[in-house]
């Protein structure tokens, strides 16, 4: 398979006269919760799409992913009147077995967006046509989850009911999100009719509207098994870099947005929903104008930021929007690549099919290796100019431990290279003939990794580029493959 190969080009070469430094301390005998395998997980907006060659197959399956949301899940929309065709499965049948024999994924969420929901030409709901909408949902349960045959345990009746113009329309005819649950309520009920084991959940909110929630939560009966939403910082590729940055760790987005989501949820008494933050990204709008920034490697500093930042929110499991190239993707072919010419991402062009994989895309290689355990305690001290950078915190660090590995991800924000000693704990080896740390390293658009000796005294210092994504793993047995 011909991809982006990693050089051999350990970050200790920068000049340590030129930088500031920062310190980290990781105390992995602290354990703060559990980190769901699936915490990492992706967004296919065109299944059909995924559907290629062995070598794609294998590039997808290197992400690591172990769950993946089909949006759509279809090609085309259909009109909710009709019913689905044998002809209408085709591409999705093959998504579905691909993800399940080919791509490594356990768990399949399928969202119904090109279903048309029952609405009239303005935009009104209508509430007789509820019954039809929820038969092809549950046409659709019949096919990918009967019982005794679960292959796509998640659903999501639709998709961004909330958004700002359909909720005028709604009002224009007097009705509200209100009736937006209502409609949930008859689809949930008519795909558990199928098999109840499934889970069904909602409402994928445009962002988080803890209002919107309530009134959904509301309306529901209890009938939701997870809670989902989305979030994007910007839309126009001219918002500034500080404010998308930046909108990671604010009150309003992300790590706010899920706090205030977990808030309304607690205020109800339906036990434990998740929450799942199936779509992210740079830009919600990043194909028309085209922002390039998702296919550099500002993308991989953003997508490792939301990783981090998010690992100490209530949120369980987070999709990236999405895994084909095209606009926001992380792997496909140089030739679907939208953003080639533009984003100066060095790529393999030996040939037009060949797999390529973004500096997102490594992010989430090297995260869902390790994926697992336990998040444990982290502290960061930095300046606070750092810290109250118009970026955010300049470095966004988390740590975790699983029975395989000890690990810490760091990302740096600023522009420059910048030095940080890490206390790592006395039980990482620092002497002998192994090298016991290995440390992988996404900047100026490409992955780099060696290896190096342990601790000294639990100590080690280490050099980060400039906008670039770190992590430094000690493994407890470390994988045949994996030795130089």
């Amino acid at each position: 398979m011909t991809m982006l190969l990693a050089a051999i080009t350990p970050a200790q070469t920068i000049e340590s006269s030129t930088v500031q430094s920062w310190r980290v301390k990781v105390d992995f005998d602290q354990p703060i919760k559990t980190m769901d395998p699936a915490y990492a997980s992706a967004n296919v907006n065109r299944p059909g799409l995924m559907v290629r060659d062995e070598a794609f197959d294998q590039a997808v399956k290197s992400l690591g992913f172990r769950m993946m949301r089909f949006q759509g899940p279809f090609e085309k929309k259909f009109d909710y009147k009709t019913p689905l065709t044998e002809k209408d499965f085709t591409t999705l049948d093959a998504a579905v077995d691909k993800a399940r024999g080919k791509w490594g994924v356990k768990e399949l969420l399928i969202g119904i967006h090109r279903i048309h929901t029952p609405t009239d030409e303005n935009g009104k709901l209508i509430h007789a046509d509820f019954p039809v909408y929820a038969k092809r949902c549950a046409e659709l349960v019949k096919r990918y989850a009967p019982p005794g045959n679960v292959r796509v345990r998640y659903w999501e009746p639709f998709n961004e009911q909330d958004a700002e113009k359909r909720i005028k329309k709604l009002k224009a005819h007097g009705q509200s999100y209100a009736d937006v649950a209502k409609l949930y309520v008859v689809c949930a009920k008519a795909m558990k009719a199928v098999n109840p084991d499934i889970l069904v959940g909602g409402p994928a909110l445009c962002d988080a509207a803890a209002g919107k929630l309530r009134t959904f939560l509301q309306g529901t009966e209890g009938l939701v098994d997870f809670v989902s939403w989305h979030d994007y910082p910007a839309g126009n590729p001219d918002t500034p870099d500080e404010k998308v940055l930046s909108s990671v760790t604010g009150n309003a987005r992300f790590v706010g947005g899920a706090r205030k989501l977990q808030a309304v949820l607690d205020s109800f008494p339906c036990g434990k929903v998740p929450l799942f933050l199936d779509e992210y990204q740079v830009n919600y709008r990043g194909w028309d104008p085209p922002d390039v920034r998702m296919a550099t490697q500002f993308g991989a500093v953003f997508v490792a930021s939301v990783l981090a930042e998010m690992s100490d929110s209530p949120v369980e499991r987070m999709f990236v929007h999405d895994i084909f190239t095209q606009s926001y993707g992380l792997v496909g072919p140089v030739a679907k690549d939208r953003f080639a010419a533009q984003s100066g991402v060095v790529m393999d062009k030996s040939g037009v099919e060949a797999p390529h994989v973004r500096p997102s895309g490594w992010v989430f290689r090297w995260f869902n290796q390790y994926a697992g355990g336990q998040w444990v305690r982290c502290d960061v001290k930095m300046s606070e100019a750092d810290r109250a950078h118009e970026r955010g915190p300049l470095l966004i660090v988390c740590a975790w431990r699983n029975d395989d590995a000890r690990v810490v991800m760091l990302v740096n924000k600023d522009v420059q290279p910048r030095k940080v000693t890490l206390h790592l704990g006395k039980e990482i080896p620092s002497d002998g003939f192994a090298l016991p740390l290995r440390v992988m390293t996404i900047a100026d658009g490409r992955p780099g990794e060696t290896r190096t000796s342990g601790t000294k005294k639990g100590q080690i210092t280490w050099f980060l580029p400039d906008m670039s994504v770190t992590f430094i793993v000690h493994e407890e047995t470390p994988k045949e493959a994996d030795t130089p």
